[in-house]
């Protein structure tokens, strides 16, 4: 049931494929409707799945988008990414690595894979 004074929009947001559920923890609905709206309107204007913009001028990027990404640039370049370079995974360096770790493998190929590599290459035996 909803609370008094809320709409179905203010309730937290139900895990997601594909994202780590503790990032989504204090994500609504609205947030992540949000967050997907900004996202498709940093595309290019030639590219099929372009959202049009809300508003006339440049947005800031949403506040959830630290829930998922340390950099808005670095959550565009994966989102977009996944049309192109998308094998297994996508996530930063080190979250490929730490799940290639949980299922047991030495590396994964995403998109930061090659990142991924070269630290593994870095690291003392």
């Amino acid at each position: 049931k909803i609370k008094p004074g809320r709409t179905l929009l203010d309730r937290p947001l139900k895990p997601v494929a594909g994202l780590d559920a503790d990032a989504l923890m204090g994500m609504t609905e609205s947030s992540y409707i949000e967050l997907v709206q900004w996202t498709g309107e940093q595309s290019r204007p030639d590219k099929r799945g372009t959202l049009k913009p809300i508003a006339s001028n440049h947005r800031a990027p949403p506040a959830a988008i630290w829930d998922v990404a340390d950099h808005h640039k670095a959550w565009v370049r994966q989102v977009q990414g996944t049309e192109s370079f998308y094998y297994r995974a996508i996530g930063s360096a080190e979250a490929l690595m730490a799940k290639a770790e949980s299922l047991g493998q030495v590396w994964m190929k995403g998109v930061a894979s090659e990142v991924a590599k070269k630290i593994l290459r870095e690291r003392p035996t």
